[in-house]
């Protein structure tokens, strides 16, 4: 009997989540990957039909090396897609010239550039020209908020351990107006290079004594990673 009253419920029960826009879906999965979130279990909204094939290729963008085009030839999306394909498989002395044409505008793309980027810059494969026409593309104001506070760390920082002020002076004029915040910290710490050594308070044990040292009195090296 239990059953049978329950019947009548099951495609309330069994209904599937309403289907939110592809921006909130977006954000959903960007958000997730930058908390660490393994790929394989990135959260799986729903769209609409039309914006599946974008959410698709952010989900493998955020995925695999060399993302599959889940976007019909016939769509609007299919060029821009197999363009950001062909940066991400190219050799390093095409990087300037594809660099300057792939275009991104979807999410997928700037998060493809960006994890494409980022394993170039670690490896030394980029020229510093090269390094910054990367870290401005995914700044663009068509970037994702994650993806351009990704891209604006990795300049920031690469200009603080490099002592480039006329980068930092660059990235300031361009971008301060839209993200303040993320430009006071890396002044005040460019106003420390070149001067003395931060100074480290601690005390000494069982006794209790202060020391007063500066870090490279006590052999520590400081490095910035991103």
């Amino acid at each position: 009997m239990r059953l049978l009253h329950l019947l009548p419920l099951a495609p309330f029960i069994l209904q599937a989540a309403p289907p939110v826009s592809l921006e909130e879906a977006t954000s959903q999965m960007l958000d997730a990957f930058d908390d660490g979130c393994p790929p394989a279990a990135l959260p799986r909204p729903s769209v609409i039909a039309k914006e599946r094939p974008s959410l698709a290729w952010l989900r493998v963008a955020l995925s695999e090396p060399q993302p599959q085009n889940p976007f019909p030839k016939a769509h609007r999306s299919h060029a821009e897609a197999e363009r950001t394909r062909a940066l991400l498989a190219a050799t390093p002395d095409r990087y300037s010239a594809l660099l300057a044409t792939v275009q991104p505008g979807l999410a997928g793309s700037f998060a493809a550039l960006w994890r494409w980027g980022q394993a170039r810059a670690r490896g030394g494969e980029f020229s510093v020209a090269q390094r910054h026409g990367w870290e401005d593309l995914l700044a663009d104001p068509k970037s994702p908020m994650v993806v351009r506070g990704w891209a604006l760390r990795h300049a920031l920082c690469f200009a603080l351990a490099e002592g480039d002020e006329t980068r930092l002076a660059a990235l300031k004029t361009t971008f301060a107006l839209d993200l303040p915040d993320f430009f006071q910290t890396f002044q005040r710490a460019f106003a420390l290079l070149g001067g003395p050594a931060p100074r480290f308070y601690a005390w000494t044990l069982p006794e209790l004594k202060p020391l007063d040292l500066s870090l490279s009195r006590l052999g520590f090296r400081v490095y910035i990673s991103f």
